[in-house]
């Protein structure tokens, strides 16, 4: 916030927050040259798409007992 207020930073755009919901009196979001959006941000037409081709995709593998595609262990 200090770096954003001095100038050293011209802006910042947010859509994360270390605690979610961000209060409504989070004082970043009065600043000026701050944007901040939902943390659904990243929702396109096409990333929908994609998610929706690798969830179809992995519930393919899963019925054919497959190695699912984006696995996180």
């Amino acid at each position: 916030m200090r770096r954003l207020t001095s100038g050293h930073l011209r802006g910042a755009g947010l859509d994360v927050f270390s605690r979610e919901p961000v209060s409504p009196d989070d004082p970043l979001l009065r600043l000026p040259n701050v944007v901040v959006t939902p943390h659904l941000a990243w929702l396109t037409a096409e990333t929908l798409e994609r998610s929706l081709a690798v969830i179809s995709e992995n519930c393919r593998r899963l019925l054919t007992g497959g190695a699912l595609l984006h696995r996180v262990v």
